[in-house]
């Protein structure tokens, strides 16, 4: 089984497993009973199984599985699975699925009585187009009075088990979700599965340091949900807000996006030399090659300059949540900037772009309502985009790139003075656009002045009459 599926049904199984924690009971009688909604299980990986339940699952249809329409189990039918015994049905309290090790589950529970009793394991598995699906096997235990205990794997025919019903002695069916077991160190909880290790919340000081082994096994893979310090009832996160910096290790080789965007202290990310995918900048969360900006953290405030030899962001969460940053100053060596690139950036007063950086003017770059002054090359795509989003703009003069003979570089970022021109023009942006390569209507007719003196009656006439045509 493939390191992706198993991370995958991991994630999609938290969320499968605290929709049916929901069920109360599913009737196999003729009438529809009402029954109770149970007590939600407490814990932060049912606080997580609730977030990633907001989605919910949408791709059943009606004809799919019995019980199922719409994506939403129908409590009026049964899986099909259980029948009703001809004995009298073990009454049992206090049932639990939990995980015991890596790979194992223990479903534990008291009988009244000795008897037989068939448990009904509900699986989840991927259709060809990365959708998810249910199924259903019975098992037959034969039950003692007492306490009972039976092991089992996480997956039965490459799928993982989300949940387990079995029948009440009034006939109903009740469902118990299988549960991953938390484990804490160094201020991180985290769950084990498979050989992996999940993150899932941070308790430790404001200075994060990322460890490179949890539990013997290397922390790989970063999201957002190390960050959550609590879950309202509707399943949202609350993000902390205290952290300053964060450390990653040379082990993580695998950071989901967005994973930084939701701190608003965090003023500094740093990435260990050794690690192989990822670098870090002036506290910026870079790819390894330091072409793409991945992060800037929320906190970093003032001016920032991106270094030249980016060429890409992370497309909408690479400035994400930076309100405290006033000015940005985009390099020659970035081609292009997309569609809200710095929508979340509502403190951004200057931009200043290096080169001739391509910017669609149906698309606004910028957050909604900020008033952003756009410093640039004249005749750039920044002018004509400031001209048609009504942002002012100032011309700068272009770089000077240093030779032997030259006179020294322009530093990255300034404007630069010009000795046929002044170092800076400012234009409205709204309808006053100055075209670049036209002479003055007065140089031309003092050249013609001058040639009139020297030439023939005839070349004036001639040059007067194309005066009057212009």
């Amino acid at each position: 089984m493939s390191k992706f599926v198993r991370k995958s049904t991991a994630a999609l199984l938290l969320a499968v497993i605290l929709l049916l924690s929901a069920m109360a009971a599913i009737s196999v009688s003729a009438e529809e009973p009402v029954t109770e909604k149970p007590s939600e299980p407490e814990g932060f990986v049912f606080s997580l199984m609730k977030e990633a339940a907001n989605d919910g699952p949408t791709t059943l249809s009606e004809d799919s599985v019995d019980g199922f329409s719409s994506g939403v189990i129908d409590p009026s039918v049964s899986s099909g699975i259980i029948e009703p015994p001809e004995e009298p049905i073990p009454n049992l309290t206090n049932v639990t699925a939990m995980q015991i090790n890596d790979t194992q589950f223990e479903l534990a529970f008291d009988s009244d009585i000795d008897g037989t009793m068939t448990f009904d394991f509900e699986l989840m598995y991927y259709n060809e187009w990365g959708e998810y699906w249910l199924e259903y096997r019975s098992i037959t235990l034969e039950v003692k009075e007492g306490p009972n205990a039976f092991a089992y794997d996480y997956y039965m025919e490459e799928m993982p088990v989300i949940s387990i019903g079995y029948m009440t002695p009034d006939y109903y069916i009740e469902r118990v979700p299988v549960e991953l077991a938390e484990y804490t160190e160094a201020g991180f909880v985290y769950l084990s599965f498979y050989g992996e290790m999940y993150i899932v919340a941070y308790t430790g000081p404001a200075n994060m340091v990322i460890p490179e082994t949890l539990g013997g096994f290397p922390v790989t893979d970063l999201d957002a949900a190390i960050f959550v310090e609590s879950y309202d009832e509707d399943g949202y996160a609350t993000f902390r807000e205290d952290i300053v910096s964060v450390s990653i290790p040379k082990s993580v080789v695998d950071i989901m996006d967005g994973t930084f965007a939701y701190i608003p202290s965090l003023t500094s990310i740093t990435v260990a030399q050794e690690n192989p995918n990822y670098s870090s900048i002036d506290g910026v969360l870079f790819s390894k090659d330091k072409t793409n900006l991945i992060a800037c953290p929320s906190g970093k405030s003032g001016a920032y300059t991106i270094p030249d030899g980016v060429t890409s962001f992370n497309y909408g969460v690479g400035f994400w949540g930076c309100d405290s940053l006033t000015e940005i100053t985009v390099p020659a060596s970035i081609k292009l900037l997309e569609y809200g690139v710095f929508s979340e950036c509502y403190g951004l007063k200057k931009i200043t772009f290096l080169g001739d950086t391509r910017m669609d003017t149906l698309d606004e770059i910028f957050a909604e309502g900020t008033d952003v002054t756009i410093y640039g090359l004249e005749g750039s795509s920044a002018q004509r985009y400031a001209s048609v989003r009504g942002h002012e703009f100032v011309v700068i003069t272009a770089p000077v790139v240093s030779t032997p003979s030259s006179t020294p570089a322009a530093t990255p970022g300034t404007t630069t003075p010009s000795t046929s021109k002044p170092a800076a023009t400012t234009t409205t942006g709204k309808g006053n656009n100055p075209k670049t390569g036209e002479a003055s209507p007065v140089l031309w007719f003092g050249v013609l002045f001058l040639a009139a003196g020297i030439t023939s009656a005839a070349v004036l006439a001639g040059r007067g009459k194309k005066i009057e045509e212009k």
